[in-house]
C-alpha cells in the first residue's frame, strides 16, 4: 500500500531504520496521504536522522553497472 512506513533491522535485530514508501508523493495523492508520508519523513529525520526511501521510482542497477561507472 502506497505512503506506508515499516522498519528495517539488521540481522542480528539491533538497528532499525525507518522504510518510508514516498510514491504518494510522486503524483497524484490526496493531501491527506502525502501529509502522512511527510510526517513519516519528518519523524524519521528527526528520531533517526536516516530512512530507506521505497517507491521512488529511481531504477534499481547491478553491481556491474555500478563498477562501470
Amino acid at each position: 500500500m502506497a505512503g506506508m512506513m515499516g522498519y528495517m533491522s539488521g540481522s542480528d535485530g539491533s538497528v532499525t531504520l525507518p522504510v518510508i514508501d514516498v510514491g504518494p508523493l510522486m503524483g497524484p495523492a490526496p493531501a491527506v496521504v502525502r501529509a502522512r508520508v511527510a510526517g513519516q519523513i519528518q519523524a524519521a529525520c528527526r528520531d533517526r536522522g536516516f530512512f530507506y526511501v521505497t517507491g521512488h521510482g529511481v531504477p534499481a542497477i547491478s553491481d556491474a553497472a555500478i563498477a562501470a561507472i
